[in-house]
C-alpha cells in the first residue's frame, strides 16, 4: 500500500501541516478556520452520522470496561466468543459501515479508498 494514502490532510486544499481535528466526528482535517467553514456545507451530514456512531460506540465500550471478565485484556480478538460483547461490535460495525457510507469524496473516495488519504479514525 501506498503510504501517503495514510497521510493526514486538509480536506479542501491537501496541506499536511499545522492541521486542526474536526471535534465533531474526529476524521476531517482542516489546515485552518476557513477551510472548516468552506468544507462544512458537505461535511455536516457525514460528521452528524460518524459522531453518532462513535456515541454509541463508546457508550457500549463503557460498558464493557466495566464488566468483571476484563474482556479488552483478557479476551483481546476473541469478542465474538462472549454474549456481553455482542452489542460492543455490532455498534463498531456500524460505525465503519457510516464512515463508509459517507456523502463526501474528500473522505470516502468511492471504491478507490479515499482521495486526501484519510485514515478512518476508529475508536480503540
Amino acid at each position: 500500500m501506498n503510504a501517503t494514502l495514510l497521510t493526514t490532510r486538509c480536506s479542501l486544499c491537501g496541506n499536511t501541516v499545522n492541521l486542526l481535528r474536526c471535534s465533531r466526528c474526529k476524521v476531517m482535517f482542516h489546515c485552518n478556520r476557513e477551510h472548516q467553514v468552506v468544507h462544512n456545507h458537505t461535511h455536516k451530514l457525514d460528521c452528524k452520522a460518524i459522531a453518532k456512531w462513535r456515541d454509541i460506540v463508546d457508550d457500549e465500550e463503557r460498558k464493557l470496561r466495566s464488566h468483571a471478565d476484563k474482556l479488552f485484556t483478557s479476551s483481546v480478538g476473541r469478542f465474538w466468543d462472549f454474549e456481553e460483547a455482542g452489542d460492543y461490535m455490532s455498534v463498531r460495525f456500524s460505525l465503519i459501515d457510516a464512515l463508509r457510507g459517507c456523502q463526501d469524496t474528500r473522505f470516502c473516495g468511492g471504491a478507490a479508498g479515499p482521495r486526501h488519504g484519510h485514515a478512518a479514525a476508529i475508536p480503540e
